[in-house]
């Protein structure tokens, strides 16, 4: 099966794409380069550690970056007529999206039914960005969860084929979740392609509810975030 990955340049996808890769050899990469940021400020000391900490437990300490561990086709949006163009001459058999920002709906229409989106969260009850934030900063561990869907033209808003908890475990700080999270994404998208391979399709369901939309989180607010996320993880 030839597999596409829409992703960006960050430590836990360059570790995703060398997941993906040591299954399915046939691998093509397509890199959004332009990075959007929120018009306030979300920096956080966590961050760093999450990057140290990931660095040491998958790469030994190795700064790794996308082009490390793949080729990959960069634009700054895929969004665009070349990207959309170079996507549809790939002939992809299936693309998972990780961490891009909105696809339009040229680009869906081009993929043919065959493209999926990895959320991190119930897109049911939240949808947008920071959203294991969210859940955190509003006490409801329970959304905890990673979700695969289809992509479709409204955000999070596609057909749920899978969602997994992510596994929390006593003592883990915030900058350890991302980790976790990221391993949850390989497993969700290894096992989907397999079925998909099987089936010939993604199996999926409709939404039931319609989750709230949320966006970036300010700095001040991932410090009460911090503080929850140990708090209960101290009570495992």
């Amino acid at each position: 099966m030839k597999l596409g990955i829409f992703t960006t340049d960050t430590l836990h996808h360059a570790y995703f794409v060398q997941q993906l890769s040591l299954q399915y050899a046939d691998l093509v990469v397509f890199e959004q380069t332009r990075q959007v940021a929120a018009p306030f400020d979300c920096a956080h000391a966590f961050e760093a550690q999450r990057d140290a900490f990931e660095c040491e437990a998958w790469f030994d300490g190795h700064a790794t970056s996308l082009a490390d561990v793949c080729t990959p086709r960069r634009y700054q949006t895929l969004n665009t007529p070349d990207a959309i163009a170079d996507i549809q001459s790939a002939a992809l058999d299936a693309i998972v999206v990780f961490g891009t920002g909105k696809l339009s709906a040229d680009v869906i229409q081009v993929c043919n039914n065959t493209i999926v989106n990895l959320h991190g969260g119930d897109p049911e009850t939240y949808r947008g960005l920071d959203t294991h934030l969210w859940a955190i900063y509003h006490e409801e561990f329970a959304d905890l969860i990673t979700t695969l869907h289809t992509l479709s033209e409204e955000l999070d808003d596609g057909r749920i084929i899978s969602a997994l908890p992510i596994a929390l475990y006593p003592g883990m700080a915030l900058h350890q979740l991302r980790k976790a999270n990221t391993e949850v994404c390989v497993r969700l998208s290894l096992e989907a392609m397999a079925e998909f391979i099987k089936n010939k399709a993604f199996i999926s369901r409709p939404q039931r509810s319609r989750g709230r939309y949320y966006s970036f989180m300010p700095s001040a607010l991932k410090d009460i975030c911090v503080r929850k996320f140990i708090k209960h993880t101290a009570r495992l």
